[in-house]
């Protein structure tokens, strides 16, 4: 009875879980239809009453060549806004936020795997050689004549031989055991492994036996690494997993997240300082007793300037919460990790350190990773930039104290 419930248990949160996954992935879709649209209308609504109003509070109304150049400059300063938001947004939902490369991990523990077994087997011949070689040497000490020894000679090629056989049987048994307990993909061609090619791989590989496994995934995270029950995989230096985006924001596409959120600030702090004309006419009619924001145009723009003032406090506030975590070197996730680690150590009377962080300067750099690979102007053009690093070794002020000056009653502890 305990078993069937226990079963029943299971069986009711996985399904659980996968109606959550596939309504946040719903509204996920949902969302970014929403976006789109907002954007679309607001897009509409400067171009087709915003920008005329500011032209006929500057020039007046005639037309002339200063009202037409300003016009030019202004619809090319605001295109090229929006092609940075839309830019930085489509990258933001299409890259891959840093998903773990599972083949390379099955690959790394394969030849592990070899590795192990031929250094046993090579202990275990030598403890054997050893034996062999101590009783060689006790049977001629205790023999005072010359007879005749026999050749052990000829069985040196058996023993290689079997010895050889081993080997190849350890191969085979790796390579059956790993694709049938390990590799649950039919897609992945492993029958062609060559182990000696892989071997001089190695090298090229992260150290994974330092790492923990993920219980999902059955994979090796690397430090900052966590796994998104939504996406149901475990992202590199994953930040959170955004509705908005439909996607994880993590090592690949954190940095597009920031500009798309920056730039899109920008742009709300300038259309509601030029919201501030249609308002100012609105409270002249009303002086003069007329109805404000009467015909059905205007009434669209006032919606319009309510919804991106609400906006400017939304979007403002997350775009400085990322500033502060990328200035400090830090996800969302690890704040809270950080928070306890700081109150942990304020019992004590000692000073938590982040591990990660480097400095202001320096984390800035990493994090839009420019002035050390790409020039720190790339930030303003729609270009894609490669993150810093790759994902799986990150600069520690544990590696290398002298990056960061520290107080002696520092506590840092290795993620």
């Amino acid at each position: 009875m305990a078993l069937l419930w226990v079963s029943t248990k299971e069986n009711f949160k996985t399904l659980l879980e996968t109606i959550v996954q596939k309504g946040m992935k719903l509204m996920g879709v949902c969302l970014m239809t929403l976006v789109v649209f907002l954007f679309s209308i607001a897009f509409y609504a400067y171009f087709s009453t915003l920008l005329p109003l500011e032209l006929d509070f500057l020039f007046g109304v005639e037309s002339s060549t200063s009202r037409t150049v300003y016009a030019f400059i202004q619809s090319a300063l605001s295109i090229y806004l929006v092609i940075l938001i839309l830019f930085n947004y489509y990258e933001c939902l299409s890259t891959d936020p840093g998903s773990l490369d599972k083949k390379q991990y099955l690959r790394w523990k394969k030849i592990d795997n070899y590795l192990k077994k031929q250094q046993e087997n090579n202990h275990q011949n030598e403890i054997q050689e050893n034996q062999t070689n101590q009783e060689n040497q006790e049977n001629q000490n205790n023999t005072d004549e010359i007879i005749e020894m026999p050749n052990y000679s000829n069985d040196a090629p058996a023993t290689s031989s079997i010895n050889q056989i081993e080997q190849d049987n350890i191969v085979i048994d790796i390579e059956k055991d790993e694709k049938e307990q390990l590799l649950n993909d039919e897609n992945d061609d492993l029958d062609n492994f060559n182990i000696d090619e892989c071997m001089e791989e190695l090298g090229d590989f992260p150290d994974f036996a330092s790492m923990f496994i993920c219980k999902k995934c059955q994979v090796a995270k690397p430090p900052r690494t966590h796994h998104c029950k939504i996406c149901n995989k475990c992202q590199l230096r994953m930040d959170h997993h955004c509705p908005w985006v439909n996607n994880c924001i993590g090592l690949n596409n954190h940095r597009y997240f920031v500009l798309f959120l920056q730039f899109l600030f920008i742009g709300h702090i300038y259309f509601a300082i030029l919201s501030i004309i249609p308002i100012h006419n609105a409270y002249l009619r009303f002086e003069k007793g007329e109805i404000p924001f009467y015909t059905i145009k205007e009434l669209f723009l006032f919606f319009i300037i309510l919804l991106n003032l609400s906006l400017i406090f939304c979007v403002g506030g997350l775009y400085f919460w990322h500033i502060y975590l990328l200035m400090t070197n830090q996800t969302t996730i690890e704040y809270s990790e950080n928070q306890y680690y700081k109150r942990e150590a304020q019992k004590t009377g000692n000073v938590y350190v982040n591990e990660f962080d480097l400095g202001y300067k320096t984390n800035f750099k990493m994090f839009f990773n420019i002035g050390l690979r790409t020039p720190w102007w790339l930030m303003f053009f729609p270009i894609k930039v490669p993150p810093y690093g790759d994902g799986v070794h990150f600069p520690s002020v544990i590696d290398s104290v002298g990056l960061r000056e520290l107080p002696p009653n520092a506590v840092l502890i290795k993620h």
